[in-house]
């Protein structure tokens, strides 16, 4: 890892390494004060080795933005601002502040209904609300309240202030033609367009001085049809550099681009060649960001030249001490993110504190370890997410813990979950939560199934029930035919289907399994390639290859839509992938019968029915507690923790574990 961990100059600032932490909304903020739980998390993050952590975005007017975010807009937020960046030199890091202006991405409820300012009156394809235009004496205010609030940045002790013309807030939107409509100085002309974003950073650096590093958030390509393109962002680059920035951060997208950014969807490092082409005009040092997992893909990305730095967001929040333990040479040891969005994106998204599925810790860093209790003898009965966790946790607090599996791998459901498409993260996740069980020195035992004689022959002093859950069974007639298969069989054995395929059930699970029967007959992406590459096919042949395979697949759901219960993050991403995969979708019907005839439904338009070689069951899943009369006897020697306790998801089954074990 030597160019990972090799120092930097950012201006007048020397980093240690390459490492930036990029800002990201936390909601730890609610009233836009620093707190103490705003404090610990960045504590932990600059102890673990961060060479940059990037605070924010914050708000510099009170139209840019919600009160729930950290306030830089007044000399009111100072002193909390000081003493997060004392906490974070305290521990050897440098720290930087985003200032953040969402313009019509603001919704009109943070501005007790006021409509946001914007270059354009144009209709956000975020918030699906009209924003009004700005006039040029509100732009040049604006202008004003950067530097104002970059001023305070500097005077609160930050090393940098950060820009942020990503994600299609303020800087994009007035350089976006499709969101500009001007026909004054700040419309029209590419030249027009920059103006906006230029002054900023011109009034940034005469506002912090010649020596201040001045850093750029940058959306590498917009994604939106009519906008900008990776041409015209890099340009954008190379103006603002002029202008006085010293760096980039380069992303991809806006909120309401229909490519994927951030999730299982895009391959690890898969926005790194926008980091490359923005490179290829600036002198500043450039960062590549979005989905750089390990430490050995960084110093790759670092090695062949396609950035300067890396920008690791979700890395770091699932796991701290990532640097830490990459400089160490234990990068098996790091908790890694599984890029699923459900406890940090889709929080966020519903105000909610930032979590960590992985990492059940994330958010509660200000909370102190619980007092440590006498040495326990455990027995862990279950291996999935919750029994691992649950083995992790307490064999940290210094009990003797063996985990029993009946299953010849431990994991549970995740590993059918990452058969899934644009899911094979999840099976990180299974190593990663096994790894850090064994780490913490509990043993693993598979392919052992104990009934209650032999739990009581072992002599636990305390039992922890994590066996997880059991699909229902709904009153179909025909359930017990041979064309009818469990969804997790499917997947966790990557069962083979007939041409005509019947999903039962349009949950997440049932999703999961419309899109794996859907993707059977599909190109690889490496056969995609090398068609490309030699122009074998015309792209729109390759698309339709990579799209369609040759099964017929209908998802029937009883409620009034399919995916209840996907974030909403990913959820977009698995109903455009269920349209373009021709899926057919039946709402508001159910199967009532199985028979030679295929499957005989119930739908608003009347009774159907449907040829079927395949009926796949993903009707939900129910709590599966086997050793319910041993609990009751053993009273509180008994922990039921995850699906056995009530069906809920691997989220929500790893919290529990965490929360009901952490102080035994």
């Amino acid at each position: 890892m030597s160019l990972l961990f090799s120092p930097i100059r950012i201006r007048s600032l020397k980093l240690p390494n390459r490492i930036v932490m990029p800002a990201m909304h936390l909601n730890f903020t609610m009233d836009g004060m620093v707190n103490k739980k705003l404090i610990e998390f960045y504590r932990l993050r600059a102890k673990g080795g961060c060479g940059l952590l990037q605070i924010g975005g914050c708000p510099v007017d009170p139209e840019a933005g919600g009160e729930y975010m950290i306030g830089v807009n007044g000399d009111k937020y100072l002193p909390g601002l000081k003493s997060l960046v004392d906490v974070i030199h305290s521990e050897g890091s440098h720290c930087g502040l985003q200032l953040y202006h969402a313009g019509r991405y603001t919704y009109s409820f943070f501005l007790g209904g006021k409509q946001p300012p914007s270059a354009s009156a144009t209709l956000s394809g975020l918030t699906r609300e009209m924003s009004r235009e700005m006039t040029v004496e509100e732009i040049r205010k604006t202008v004003q309240d950067f530097a104002d609030s970059a001023a305070r940045v500097k005077e609160a002790g930050f090393d940098v202030v950060e820009v942020i013309a990503s994600a299609g807030y303020l800087v994009n939107q007035f350089f976006s033609p499709l969101t500009n409509l001007r026909t004054d100085e700040y419309g029209g002309s590419l030249e027009n367009r920059l103006r906006f974003g230029v002054e900023v950073v011109q009034a940034i650096r005469r506002a912090v001085g010649p020596d201040f590093p001045i850093t750029v958030r940058l959306s590498g390509n917009d994604f939106v049809e009519g906008s900008n393109t990776n041409k015209e962002n890099a340009l954008l680059a190379k103006a603002l550099e002029a202008a006085g920035a010293d760096m980039f951060n380069v992303t991809g997208g806006w909120h309401e681009s229909r490519v994927p950014q951030i999730t299982n969807a895009l391959p690890r490092a898969g926005f790194a060649y926008l980091a490359r082409n923005v490179k290829r005009l600036v002198k500043a040092p450039v960062a590549a960001a979005n989905r750089i997992n390990t430490p050995e893909m960084a110093e790759q990305l670092l090695r062949d030249g396609w950035c300067d730095l890396v920008s690791l967001g979700r890395a770091l929040i699932t796991d701290a001490e990532w640097p830490l333990k990459a400089r160490e040479g234990r990068s098996a040891d790091i908790l890694h993110c599984i890029s699923c969005n459900q406890e940090c994106l889709d929080n966020i998204f519903q105000l909610k504190p930032l979590g960590c599925l992985v990492n059940p810790r994330v958010g509660h860093e200000d909370e102190p370890e619980a007092p440590k209790t006498p040495a326990k003898k455990v027995l862990v009965l279950g291996g999935g997410p919750a029994g691992l966790t649950a083995a992790a946790t307490l064999a940290r607090r210094g009990h003797s813990v063996e985990v029993v599996e009946k299953r010849e791998r431990v994991g549970g459901q995740v590993f059918a979950a990452s058969v899934a498409p644009n899911k094979s993260e999840f099976a990180t996740l299974a190593e990663t939560l096994f790894r850090q069980a064994t780490l913490a020195g509990a043993t693993v035992a598979t392919n052992v199934e104990l009934d209650e004689k032999g739990i009581v022959a072992r002599r636990p002093d305390l039992v922890v029930l994590a066996t997880g859950g059991q699909p229902l069974r709904p009153p179909i007639e025909g359930l017990d035919r041979p064309e009818v298969v469990e969804a997790m069989a499917v997947l966790d054995e990557r069962r083979s289907v007939g041409q005509r395929v019947v999903v039962i059930g349009g949950g997440p699970i049932g999703v999961e399994a419309a899109l794996y029967a859907a993707a059977i007959g599909t190109i690889e992406p490496e056969t995609a390639a090398f068609l490309l590459r030699h122009r074998a096919e015309d792209p729109e042949t390759i698309r339709a290859l990579l799209w369609r395979g040759n099964k017929q697949v209908t998802l029937v759901e009883m409620q009034s839509a399919v995916g209840q219960g996907i974030g909403k993050s990913t959820k977009w991403i698995a109903m455009k992938e269920i349209k373009e995969m021709g899926v057919e979708v039946l709402t508001q019907a159910r199967v009532v019968r199985i028979d030679d005839a295929g499957a005989h439904l119930d739908t608003p338009e009347g009774a159907r029915t449907i040829p079927v070689d395949t009926v796949i069951l993903a009707a939900g899943m129910t709590a599966h507690n086997p050793y319910a009369n041993l609990a009751a006897r053993m009273g509180d020697k008994v922990v039921v923790v995850g699906d056995a306790g009530g069906v809920s998801d691997a989220a929500g089954a790893i919290r529990d574990a965490y929360r009901k074990l952490r102080a035994v």
